[in-house]
Formats: C-alpha cells, sequence, structure tokens
C-alpha cells in the first residue's frame, strides 16, 4: 500500500506542479514523468533477474525498492518554487521510479511464491487493489494538505475560479494572486514529499526488522554448531 502512495500521487502532483508553478502546458507536463516511468520498467527487469533464480532476494529487494522512493521524495523536496523547472528534478523522479519497478515485481512474484495454485489470481488482485488504494490515499493526502496550503498563501481570498485558471496560464490574475497560488502548490509539493519520506522510511524499518531478521535467525539455526557449544536448538538464535 506504501508503495502505491507516493507513487501514483507524483504521477497526479508533479504533473499539476508542473502546471501551475512552471507554466507547462499538459502535454509537456505530462511527458515530464518519462524518466520516472522508464526507470520503472528497468526496476522491474533488474527485480525480475535478482528473485527469478533459486536465491531469493526478495527481502532485500524491498529495502532498496522503498529506500530508492524515500531518497527520491526527499531530494524532491530541494526543488525551487521558481517558474524555470531544475533539471535535477527528473533525475530526482528517477529513484522513485525505479524504486516502485522494483517493488511491483517482488510483491507480483511474492505474491506468487507465498499463495496455493488456486490462489494466484485471487493473491495477485489483492496485491494490486491494495496498491492502488495506497495512490487513493495519496491523491487524498495531498488534496488537503494543497486546499491547506491555498487557504495559507491566499489568506482565504482565492476562489475556485482562480486557481483554475492558473493551470491555463493565469492571464486574467493579478500578479500577487498568481505569486500567491504558485507559491501554494510548491509549498503543497514539498509537504507530499514529507509525508512520503516518513512512510517509506516505515516500511523500510518493518522489512528490515521482520523478513530480513527472520531470515538471519533461521540461517543461524541451520549452521552447525561448534565444539562446546552447548546451546540447546531453542535458544541457538539469540
Amino acid at each position: 500500500m506504501f508503495i502505491g502512495f507516493p507513487f501514483i500521487l507524483i504521477v497526479y502532483a508533479f504533473p499539476l506542479r508542473c502546471q501551475v508553478v512552471n507554466g507547462k502546458d499538459a502535454l509537456m507536463a505530462g511527458i515530464m514523468l518519462l524518466p520516472m516511468l522508464a526507470s520503472s520498467a528497468i526496476g522491474t527487469v533488474v527485480s525480475g533477474i535478482l528473485n527469478g533464480k533459486k536465491k531469493d532476494y526478495s527481502c532485500e529487494t524491498l529495502i532498496v525498492a522503498t529506500g530508492s522512493m524515500a531518497i527520491g521524495c526527499g531530494l524532491l523536496t530541494t526543488i525551487s518554487g521558481s517558474v524555470d523547472l531544475e533539471a535535477k528534478a527528473l533525475g530526482f523522479l528517477v529513484f522513485v521510479g525505479l524504486g516502485f519497478g522494483l517493488s511491483v515485481s517482488t510483491t507480483t512474484i511474492l505474491a506468487r511464491l507465498q499463495s496455493s495454485v488456486r490462489d494466484h489470481a485471487p493473491a495477485q488482485g489483492i496485491v494490486a487493489q491494495v496498491r492502488v488504494f495506497g495512490g487513493s490515499l495519496g491523491i487524498a493526502a495531498s488534496a488537503a494538505i494543497l486546499q491547506t496550503s491555498l487557504r495559507a498563501q491566499g489568506g482565504g481570498s482565492l476562489t475556485s475560479q482562480q486557481i483554475s485558471s492558473v493551470e491555463g496560464g493565469g492571464g486574467n490574475l493579478a500578479p500577487n494572486e498568481l505569486a500567491a497560488i504558485r507559491r501554494a502548490y510548491a509549498s503543497a509539493f514539498r509537504e507530499d514529499m514529507r509525508v512520503h519520506i516518513v512512510a517509506s522510511g516505515q516500511v523500510v524499518l518493518n522489512e528490515k526488522n521482520s523478513d530480513l531478521g527472520k531470515r538471519l535467525n533461521e540461517e543461524k539455526l541451520r549452521q552447525p554448531r561448534r565444539a562446546g557449544d552447548k546451546r540447546t536448538p531453542t535458544n541457538w538464535i539469540e
């Protein structure tokens, strides 16, 4: 769920930010997502190669995936609110796309491995729907943050018509009104990314403390005991 949270939100919020803050048209704002989408495809291929063999790196892959998304979201908070879009923003999107691609492929493989043959289809459907549900929560959170930012920057004087007109260029707005709306969108996007950092960081901690720790303990149990070691199998993992 937390994987779809930042990715789908960025698909929604980043083009909108490009239109309002940077003055891009709808087509160019959508094209700006290509680096993230391309890296997502690469991440999917890499995950398939790593986890398609006999060795299972699913836990490590998910940790790297969520860490990559957290790094990408953290770097996106450094983008300035200037009209000219900084080129580094497109590079930061690569981290988010790579992490999403790694996680999508890995969770798909895990859903197949951890379920019986007759439950493969329901398992895949549940994983996909949870991911979309997380993205829906992300969009809802972004909309709430944006409304709060607009009220803070505009002092409650901005109307919905004025806000909508910015996406078309904002030619009928006063300079101070246009600047306030742009500041609100830039500030809201930064807050979105901060929320994603917290969510992704929590996922990394959960993965590290659960699956990886369990695997390390199982490997210790399989190790032969040293001569003179009087520990019993029940406390061998300590």
